[in-house]
């Protein structure tokens, strides 16, 4: 990073873009670039146990964002070998965005429990709001200085 050793690098994505944001952090680690943290929005599964691993143990605040019944963090399967990066916060309420549960599965597992998805009664629209916020392509975007 030449002159900017102490800058932090901090990646974030949602959906697809989480998906990205994943796969472009560990791209990172391996050139050997400080990440410090990873924040994802309704991302789906990106890499296997081995490439979860790897993400969530060097990376000291890699987090996943998931809102009620998002179905997008629920693909690829588990059954099909993919497993999510380290901690999840789920939100299960939809209107209230301080209600939230943490989610925090053994090393190279997931969890699954009704605390940490609603795996069977699924609605994209929950992929569409996150913290109150629209996520659509048509939303726009404030940034602060």
């Amino acid at each position: 990073m030449g002159k900017y050793t102490t800058a932090k690098i901090v990646i974030s994505g949602h959906s697809l873009g989480g998906a990205v944001a994943t796969i472009f952090a560990a791209h990172l680690l391996k050139l050997g670039y400080p990440v410090t943290e990873l924040v994802t929005f309704g991302s789906p599964r990106v890499g296997n146990k081995e490439f979860a691993m790897y993400v969530s143990s060097r990376i000291p605040k890699a987090i996943r964002i998931v809102h009620n019944r998002d179905p997008v963090p629920c693909v690829p399967l588990l059954k099909q070998g993919f497993l999510h990066v380290s901690t999840l916060y789920y939100y299960p309420n939809p209107k209230n965005s301080l209600e939230y549960h943490t989610c925090v599965a053994k090393e190279g597992e997931e969890d699954v429990t009704d605390k940490c998805t609603k795996i069977f009664t699924m609605n994209i629209n929950d992929h569409l709001n996150y913290l109150g916020k629209s996520t659509d392509c048509n939303t726009k975007l404030e940034l602060s200085q």
